[in-house]
């Protein structure tokens, strides 16, 4: 049975296949199936695809070895000793109910002091790392917006990752020795998870106001 890990290493199994997207007053099912959403190059052993965990708001990214040798990935930014995680090497494309489409990345501390290194991953054959993705974590630096604030309507959602090697020179002198580890570099994209029906409204629930 393939292996899924989420961020903290803790192995799961596979989730079932289902998105639920959030439309205002009802729930619809959108049926989503592994072929369709893994659309990558046929020659890649990288499989990316994103599915759906809180309606709107949470998201999860797998990150899929579908090939037969052990791969190493550099998924992006630790700090503090590993105590902060950023895997800004994913991005997202949000495409918004009037076509335009916006370039999420990562929101990064403004100021970083101290250690950082890069965020590797080693990634067994038939092996998936899956990341949650929570949209209000995300801006879109491209677009020059810097929080999104989305309105009701149909959107689409792809992931994208570009894997690089790490470089002797990013490397610190402790650990010098990952960057002479066998990185997958490329790029891959999941397919895109939309609303079914244009007719409904998908709500993303970010920057609302609480009012409990």
């Amino acid at each position: 049975m393939p292996q899924r890990t989420i961020g903290n290493g803790a192995w799961l199994l596979r989730l079932a296949r289902i998105a639920l997207i959030m439309f205002a007053g009802e729930v619809v099912s959108a049926q989503t199936h592994p072929e369709s959403r893994l659309v990558n190059s046929d020659t890649s052993p990288i499989r990316l695809a994103i599915e759906q965990k809180v309606p709107g708001r949470l998201f999860i990214v797998d990150i899929r070895n579908s090939g037969s040798q052990a791969l190493v990935l550099n998924l992006g930014t630790i700090l503090s000793n590993g105590r902060e995680q950023y895997a800004n090497r994913v991005r997202l494309q949000l495409t918004q109910p009037d076509g335009k489409v916006l370039h999420l990345e990562m929101v990064l501390p403004g100021a970083i002091a101290g250690r950082m290194d890069p965020m590797v991953v080693p990634l067994p054959p038939g092996a998936t790392y899956c990341l949650l993705v929570e949209l209000e974590h995300y801006c879109a630096p491209k677009e020059n917006i810097w929080k999104l604030n989305l309105r009701p309507g149909s959107y689409g959602l792809r992931a994208e990752y570009t894997g690089i090697k790490v470089s002797q020179e990013s490397a610190n002198l402790d650990i010098i020795g990952i960057s002479f580890m066998p990185y997958w570099t490329g790029s891959v994209r999941s397919d895109v998870l939309s609303s079914p029906s244009s007719k409904s409204s998908f709500s993303p629930r970010i920057n609302q106001p609480n009012t409990e």
